[in-house]
């Protein structure tokens, strides 16, 4: 690609692999989502602005480099759960990786990180915030994959 301009079209599919909306981008960018719009669309009449293009292959870029580094560290082990955030970057290295150790048939379990209740337990057990207690509360989510996973009607199996 020439690293001099970005197409409308590559814009637009670099911000779909970061798994970011228009909005999202537009946000990091400070533009508004509109602004992504017309550069996706072709409608500017200057093109994608470099430093736009620039953001959105670094962010692509670190997003494959987070998925390589977190599928060499799970890789073999076993029990792995990965934890979906109000973060969109660290959501699509979540959902990368749990792809791809799926596709190589490791069992992997992806759970949603609900931070009211995260918060609720922190607070009821007067502990702060930090690393080490998220990732307490992840282990304790992983009880509720039970709950998340279970059949949508009687006659499906278990």
């Amino acid at each position: 690609m020439n690293n001099t301009y970005m197409t409308g079209a590559e814009l637009q599919c670099l911000r779909e692999a970061c798994g970011l909306d228009r909005d999202q981008l537009g946000e990091r960018c400070g533009v508004q989502g509109r602004s992504i719009k017309y550069w996706e669309m072709g409608a500017s009449n200057h093109g994608v602005p470099a430093d736009v293009a620039a953001l959105v292959l670094e962010l692509e870029a670190a997003i494959q480099r987070d998925t390589a580094n977190k599928i060499a560290h799970h890789a073999g082990a076993a029990g792995v759960v990965l934890v979906r955030t109000a973060d969109p970057i660290k959501n699509e290295v979540a959902s990368r990786v749990y792809l791809e150790l799926r596709r190589r048939g490791q069992n992997v379990r992806l759970v949603a990180f609900d931070y009211k209740a995260y918060k609720a337990q922190i607070e009821a057990s007067g502990a702060q915030d930090s690393p080490l207690n998220r990732a307490e509360w992840a282990e304790w989510a992983v009880r509720a994959v039970v709950q998340q996973s279970k059949p949508h009607r009687a006659d499906q199996p278990a």
